[in-house]
């Protein structure tokens, strides 16, 4: 048994069962033999906002990039932020920990796969309502009109381009916008996604179905973004800027 401060034994099942389905849909949707149910236990902690309660369920690894990778990568790299250039970040964070196993493409599908962080509202110890699924991106693509620039597509290393820590851009844009610590997009998310009122958005650019809320960060408006995959019946973070 794993003992979390401020999170029950039931709350632990519950979050459990919800990942198992989730994961299990989203495996089959995607077509994988194998896919990641999220027995991230050890690494879950509470968000209490008023008098509700939010459970982060974050991978280690997910974790790790926000918490101590991005910062370090930022101050010992800083050339290589806000550069167009997705590759160039994604070699900045390799840089911290280099792994003789990976080149960039392998590292950068390594981090594509499962670096997630599921956050849960809980009542009475029992998951309510939607759940949303962050990840650190879906992908790298090459810019439609300019094939020298590279973005993450979706995820929160796509919102990471909107804004910088102690004035270094934290992805492909030359952003100077901060954010007081790089985990702060998780509480922006959780304002977001839960807090504020979502709106459906139909047919947005390729998005097919999109909820959309407005929220506030160190009085700055964002504009949040967020996919709903109905195969999987999952939200995912698409995108967070400022408006």
């Amino acid at each position: 048994m794993i003992i979390i401060p401020n999170i029950s034994q039931q709350e632990i099942l519950s979050i459990r069962r919800n990942f198992e389905v989730k994961a299990s849909k989203l495996g089959v949707h995607e077509k994988r033999s194998h896919y990641l149910a999220g027995d991230f236990v050890g690494y879950y902690y509470p968000v209490f906002i008023g008098d509700r309660k939010f459970i982060v369920a974050p991978s280690r690894i997910f974790i790790e990039i926000i918490e101590n990778v991005l910062i370090l990568a930022v101050k010992e790299h800083p050339d290589c932020f806000g550069k167009y250039n997705a590759y160039s970040v994604l070699k900045a964070l390799y840089d911290i920990n280099p792994d003789p196993m990976f080149n960039l493409d392998s590292f950068g599908n390594f981090l594509s796969r499962d670096k997630v962080a599921y956050i849960f509202e809980v009542e009475d110890g029992e998951v309510i309502g939607d759940a949303l699924r962050m990840e650190l991106f879906r992908k790298i693509d090459i810019e439609k009109r300019d094939s020298r620039k590279s973005v993450f597509t979706g995820g929160v290393f796509h919102a990471f381009k909107h804004f910088s820590y102690s004035d270094i851009p934290l992805s492909t844009q030359p952003t100077k916008n901060n954010l007081m610590h790089p985990r702060d997009i998780i509480d922006v998310t959780i304002n977001a996604f839960f807090i504020s009122k979502r709106t459906t958005v139909n047919h947005q650019r390729n998005i097919k179905i999109s909820d959309q809320s407005y929220t506030l960060y160190n009085n700055q408006r964002l504009h949040s973004i967020f996919y709903y995959e109905e195969n999987t019946m999952q939200y995912f973070i698409n995108s967070i800027h400022p408006t």
